[in-house]
């Protein structure tokens, strides 16, 4: 019996070893691994090509992304050479079909392709493999990986910071449930690339004598933000949701430009602009 405990402590150790191996290789975000399938477009091993004995090429890439120190799901790539043959059915005179190898001669034999991927669709991995792909494998991985981190960092901050109202328990603390009554998301396309939101613009001071003292309400606005990769690039007031309010105001201004920028920032730009970022300090 203790050899059999030692034989599974062992195991237990090895595969302690293991996992702690792949976990360092993930903090890198990408990595490789072969795959071992056959590709189904090449002759079978009754043929008389040579390629049947050897298969196309195949490599795996595994895309890692940490957002707000939590892993999403990776996502995959299978890449393999273009297939030099494929069968080509034709029926012959007698009405059977004869399965005959065409030879495709339009391109490299050693060229690249993605075979299969998991990457979402509204990410443009079939141009950057145009790109990238045959020419630089490494940018093409980082190049995949780059637009993964991007879309990561706009749904962490426009689907969880700034779309949950105060109280909702998902505001991220006081000074962000604080923001989620002034900034809230109304609607966002899958890759939250163009995102509008319901902002409450800060009083307005009075400055009517007759008036009472304090501040002027002020009422909300709609804004559309335009995102390019990691960054909001564009910034304005929605000429359709605000019809007949009141037209943009220099006073508008730092608003929009407190949008602009970084998006993973964007959270901390807006508490410094309704000067909430020190209520909790």
């Amino acid at each position: 019996m203790d050899d059999v405990y030692e034989l599974d402590a062992d195991a237990d150790a090895d595969q302690r070893a293991f996992d702690l191996f792949e976990n360092i290789n993930r903090l890198t975000g990408i990595t490789g691994f072969k795959v071992k399938a056959p590709n189904p477009e090449e002759p079978t091993a009754s043929s008389s090509s040579s390629s049947a004995k050897n298969p196309a090429y195949m490599l795996g890439i595994r895309f890692d992304v940490s957002v707000a120190g939590q892993y999403s799901i990776p996502h995959y790539i299978i890449i393999r050479q273009k297939p030099a043959y494929k069968p080509v059915p034709e029926v012959n005179k007698a009405g059977t079909i004869d399965h005959d190898i065409e030879i495709l001669q339009h391109h490299d034999l050693h060229e690249l392709e993605i075979f299969q991927h998991t990457i979402p669709a509204f990410l443009p991995v079939q141009d950057l493999a145009r790109e990238y792909l045959n020419t630089n494998l490494r940018q093409f991985a980082a190049s995949v990986r780059a637009r993964l981190v991007a879309h990561g960092l706009r749904q962490h901050v426009f689907a969880q910071q700034l779309s949950h109202p105060a109280g909702s328990g998902g505001g991220g603390g006081p000074p962000l449930a604080l923001l989620g009554r002034r900034v809230t998301v109304v609607e966002s396309n899958l890759e939250y690339t163009r995102v509008r939101l319901a902002v409450q613009p800060p009083p307005r001071r009075r400055t009517n004598n007759s008036s009472s003292s304090g501040h002027e309400a002020t009422e909300p606005r709609e804004v559309q933000l335009d995102c390019v990769e990691d960054h909001v690039v564009c910034a304005k007031v929605s000429d359709s949701t605000n019809a007949g309010a009141r037209p943009l105001e220099p006073r508008d201004l730092p608003l929009l430009q407190a949008f602009q920028g970084p998006v993973v920032d964007l959270p901390a730009r807006l508490l410094a602009y309704y000067d909430l970022s020190t209520t909790f300090t």
